[in-house]
């Protein structure tokens, strides 16, 4: 995924130029503010959100070769058969919140 970043001093376009993953959800970029004049360096905390479509890697295989076997306009029912069926698809919980300093808000 591709975003831009902007520098929170001054507006400008910022380069990432590091990273620190610290889970698969959270990622700490590390920034430079392109225009020479600012020189802002910063950090940007990328983190995971929510789930739009859970991956077909946690289905169970007797669902996988279900869907296979189904045609395309049937395949939402077998979903909604399973809703609170044991071994039906629960997202993990949302990580904590941690409580964080006041500052100026980012704009990307």
């Amino acid at each position: 995924m591709a975003f831009r970043v902007r520098c929170p001093a001054c507006g400008r376009l910022a380069t990432i130029t590091s990273s620190n993953e610290i889970d698969l959800r959270f990622k700490q970029a590390y920034c430079a503010c392109r225009d020479p004049e600012c020189g802002h360096t910063f950090v940007v905390n990328v983190e995971f959100s929510h789930t739009l479509s859970p991956s077909a890697h946690n289905l169970p295989d007797e669902l996988r070769a279900q869907i296979r076997t189904t045609p395309p306009q049937e395949q939402a029912s077998l979903f909604s058969e399973r809703r609170g069926a044991p071994g039906a698809y629960i997202p993990p919980p949302p990580r904590p919140r941690q409580e964080a300093e006041e500052v100026e808000p980012i704009r990307f």
